[in-house]
């Protein structure tokens, strides 16, 4: 459909028509004598202009009523966009909601007035900001990877709650709703959220569940106290009986109750005691039934056991009380004994007068054979621990005052510590009595009840000094008990002393023994450096004077007297290679250190494929000779099997010189093993010889040796000894379990 031309356009063509109907009209009337005819014509296309000028007139009309309508329309949608703006204005402007606006990257771009509420800032102060910053630290994490998720998914609608920290420390719960605006690309535009402040509702729920737990406590408590009062729920069910049809109903309560209860729930009327009641369960218990017992009252005494008969006539009740209990036994028509426990109640009416008995009986038999195998129990307990050769005592463990007291003991314990029960009873801390050797050793204390959290199971040594001044060694095994909030030790002593002096004994022989070894090879060493070191020179010495001999015969240079030569060379390496290893010179003219170094140069020249170093940790101190040969030895065959088993390429020896020990570290890098083979090995195995002849030595010179070792991580063998000066008291020191340590004079 055309266009429609426009007011001005219909006023411009109707100038023109006019225009060219006058110039058509003159034109006419100068060339055309019929007037009349032409001014027909003129007439009635005049007239046709007219009707199509009004015609376009009344196009004009409807089209600027059109228009008119259309300035109407909009300016009533101005209006009404202008009212909504301001309904929205004061919507957001007037909530307590928080109204926000962020970009894709979370910056804000607009907050309403809800920002100084929850973040401390202003509207202006806020916009710009990274709206995760007012998240709180546990949530921000949380938030920021649903965040991205929510972008992933190309979210339009997302509904969250988190906690917001704003500038002015304060916490607040928000339930967020948020619409996600895009682009038609999919691109997002910004987010806009709305979030109410949870934080009074959180709060509420808060206060509503500890007010619900307050009242759940209530609700125990007074459950407790019912139940507690038996005799007053009892009454209280005898009060209701007011109407018959409430009667009816407690009497069907109490009939379930009654027969299902396994113990015998009887009433009986006071004071003629005719029975009103007895539960099924007498017939169960006593083996007779309960018509017999509504027949005569007392029928249940005919079963109680001869001699418990008159210790229930002489029963009354509890002073100031109308309860009782009994306990006794009866025999059953089939010849069984049950004990029987009975609680007794009697109830009063208003005026106080006694009316009722109420009685609940229970059979025990199972609770008295447990009792009786318990006491018997008891009883043998009682004989091992009075009658046992190893001390035994109880400590009691007080956390807060950090004190270890006796609480029991046999006799055996006291025979050990040389004093009686009494004394030790008295005592607020044993441990004041008990000498802990160890701590002269830079050691932890031997015994377990040293340490400040005694573990659930623990064993060690100490040493008690009696009256008589007589020291005793005593090795103790204990293991805790709990018993309500009390904390105990058990502990288990034996007196060692005896043992110990054996031991030490043996390593006082065995140390004579390594000692005139070494002596031994000392004085072989000295002999082949004596004989052989006369012997060579002297035969090498005839071989060079026969060989110019027989040069000057004629008979030129002979290769076999070269190979003499060399085999008497080679000889005096050998013997000078034997002495240095039976007993190095350097050990006794130079000292330990220079001795450690020329082994490992040795072990170097004999290997040299394998790297080697030494590293001296400390200042070097004499020590005594029967240290440094012990610890050359150590290292002298770790060197060896190193050369015969590990395979290894770097060997390192290091000398820790510390206080209060000596410690000889041998490492490899070769091919290691399991150190529990060795336990599996037989005594007279080849394999575990040298091993087992490092511990002997270190084990007679009061030291320790470890070897640590993984297959295929290399092998670290650490030998430690304490510092002894010369001339300070002989002494050894034996090891036991935990690192503690005791020491033990020698018998001279």
């Amino acid at each position: 459909m055309a266009e429609k031309p426009t007011y001005a356009e219909l006023e411009q063509r109707v100038r023109e028509l006019e225009e060219r109907c006058s110039l058509f009209a003159a034109k006419v009337d100068s060339l055309v004598p019929d007037v009349g005819f032409f001014s027909r014509v003129l007439a009635k296309y005049q007239a046709g202009l007219e009707k199509l000028i009004a015609e376009r007139t009344l196009d004009l009309q409807t089209t600027n009523a059109m228009l008119s309508s259309e300035m109407g329309r909009r300016l009533q949608l101005e209006e009404e966009l202008s009212v909504s703006e301001k309904r929205y204005r004061e919507f957001v402007e007037g909530t307590e909601d928080l109204v926000a606006q962020v970009d894709s990257q979370g910056k804000i771009l607009f907050v309403n007035h809800a920002a100084q509420k929850i973040f401390g800032l202003t509207p202006e102060e806020a916009i710009g900001l990274s709206a995760f910053d007012f998240v709180h630290p546990e949530d921000r994490s949380e938030t920021q990877m649903a965040f991205q998720d929510w972008l992933k998914e190309r979210r339009e609608v997302v509904v969250w709650g988190n906690r917001q920290l704003g500038r002015n420390g304060k916490t607040h719960f928000l339930h967020w709703t948020c619409n996600f605006h895009y682009d038609v690309n999919g691109t997002l535009l910004h987010i806009n959220g709305i979030a109410r402040d949870m934080t009074a509702l959180h709060n509420a729920q808060e206060a509503l569940w500890q007010a619900n737990e307050e009242q759940e406590r209530q609700i125990a408590e007074q459950t407790r106290e019912l139940e507690e009062k038996v005799a007053e729920l009892v009454d209280a069910i005898e009060k209701q009986k007011e109407t018959e049809a409430e009667l009816r109903e407690s009497e069907e309560r109490f009939r379930q109750i009654a027969e299902n209860l396994t113990s015998v729930f009887w009433l009986r009327g006071l004071p003629a005691g005719q029975m009103l009641y007895i539960s099924p369960a007498y017939e169960t218990i006593w083996g007779r039934s309960c018509k017999s017992l509504y027949l005569n009252h007392d029928s249940w005494r005919d079963g109680v056991h001869p001699e418990d008969l008159d210790r229930l006539r002489t029963n009354h009740f509890y002073p100031n009380s109308r309860e009782r209990v009994l306990e006794f036994r009866i025999i059953r028509a089939d010849g069984v004994i049950r004990w029987i426990r009975a609680k007794i109640f009697v109830l009063c009416d208003q005026s106080g007068k006694e009316y009722r008995e109420v009685g609940i009986a229970e059979d025990i038999t199972h609770y008295m054979e447990v009792l009786d195998r318990l006491q018997e129990s008891e009883s043998r307990y009682r004989m091992i621990f009075e009658s046992s050769t190893d001390g035994i005592s109880i400590y009691e463990l007080s956390k807060k005052k950090e004190e270890i007291r006796i609480v029991n003991c046999n006799t055996s314990y006291l025979g050990m510590a040389g004093r009686s029960k009494a004394e030790l009873l008295s005592l607020s801390d044993i441990r004041i009595r008990k000498e802990a050797r160890g701590e002269t050793a830079g050691r932890s204390t031997l015994c377990p009840l040293y340490s400040v959290e005694p573990k659930e199971r623990c064993e060690g040594m100490y040493s008690w000094v009696r009256p008589d001044g007589q020291r005793n060694f005593i090795e103790c095994r204990g293991n805790r008990l709990s018993f309500k909030e009390l904390e105990f030790m058990h502990c288990v002593h034996r007196d060692i002393t005896q043992v110990k002096l054996a031991e030490e004994k043996i390593r006082h022989l065995s140390r004579r023994i390594i000692k005139s070894a070494e002596e031994e090879q000392k004085r072989i060493a000295g002999d082949l450096h004596d004989e052989f070191g006369q012997i060579l020179p002297s035969l090498r010495h005839q071989v060079d004077a026969l060989q110019k001999k027989v040069t000057s015969l004629g008979g030129g240079n002979s290769p076999e007297f070269t190979q003499v030569v060399a085999f008497i060379d080679k000889i005096g390496a050998a013997i000078r290679g034997a002495t240095n290893r039976l007993r190095p010179d350097l050990l006794d003219t130079l000292g330990f250190v220079p001795a450690l170094e020329w082994g490992l140069h040795d072990f170097a020249g004999r290997l040299p494929t394998i790297q080697t170093s030494m590293e001296i940790s400390g200042a070097p101190r004499k020590i005594l000779p029967e240290y440094e040969i012990a610890l050359y030895r150590v290292v002298q065959e770790g060197l060896t099997n190193i050369g015969k088993h590990a395979r290894a390429k770097n060997v390192a020896v290091r000398l820790i010189f510390s206080y209060p020990s000596l410690i000889v570290t041998v490492t490899d890098d070769g091919l290691g093993f399991d150190p529990a083979c060795l336990s599996d090995l037989p005594s007279g195995a080849h394999g575990g010889i040298g091993l087992r002849g490092m511990h002997e030595r270190m084990l007679a010179i009061g030291g320790t040796l470890s070897i640590r070792s993984r297959p295929g991580e290399g092998t670290t063998i650490r030998a430690e000894v304490r510092w002894l000066e010369r001339g300070q008291e002989d002494s050894s020191i034996f090891m036991i379990k935990d690192g503690a340590y005791a020491e033990l004079q020698h018998e001279r």
